[in-house]
């Protein structure tokens, strides 16, 4: 009988063209190591930064919830103070608050109150939408967000990247459904 270890590792990566491999490693990976690094479980994290992009692998304690992994990580790659104008925003997938207590609730067993405590814990919504290159709504149906994530991978494919202080492109924002 052999038993099942499930690893949890969880690997970033961020692109900036034309960028050496000395800026990749101390104008991105360090700031995003500097965050990164307590987070709750991390057993090892080890970087590589080669010209045109940086990675990090994040080795996290057998047993952790990847779910929360990734949500630890996502917030804590949101309290980076800047990048350089050309490296890739992230994606950011948004949802009113109130939907998101509402989600946490009924799918996670979350209290009403857990619920707003973490998310005041995270970068605060306007924050994470003026980072973004790409903005999805996530306020719809399921189906509506299936369509909308098809959309931002052909988007990501295609490594569109816009002029500084161009307008954020939005999928599927309610705002453009007014």
């Amino acid at each position: 009988m052999t038993p099942e270890v499930e690893s949890v590792v969880i690997s970033i990566t961020t692109a900036w063209e034309g960028a050496s491999a000395q800026e990749i490693e101390t104008d991105v990976i360090e700031l995003q190591e500097a965050r990164l690094g307590n987070l709750t479980g991390l057993v090892q994290m080890t970087s590589e930064s080669s010209a045109g992009s940086g990675t990090i692998r994040l080795e996290f304690a057998t047993g952790t919830p990847i779910a929360d992994a990734r949500t630890e990580v996502d917030l804590k790659l949101a309290e980076v103070p800047g990048y350089p104008e050309a490296v890739l925003k992230p994606v950011v997938v948004d949802v009113d608050p109130e939907v998101a207590v509402e989600r946490l609730v009924a799918g996670r067993g979350f209290t009403a109150t857990d619920a707003r405590n973490r998310i005041s814990r995270q970068a605060s919504r306007s924050q994470r939408l003026e980072r973004a290159d790409l903005v999805v709504d996530n306020s719809g149906t399921l189906d509506d967000l299936v369509h909308q994530v098809d959309l931002a991978w052909e988007w990501i494919a295609t490594l569109q990247r816009p002029e500084p202080g161009a307008e954020v492109r939005r999928i599927g924002s309610r705002a453009e459904d007014a």
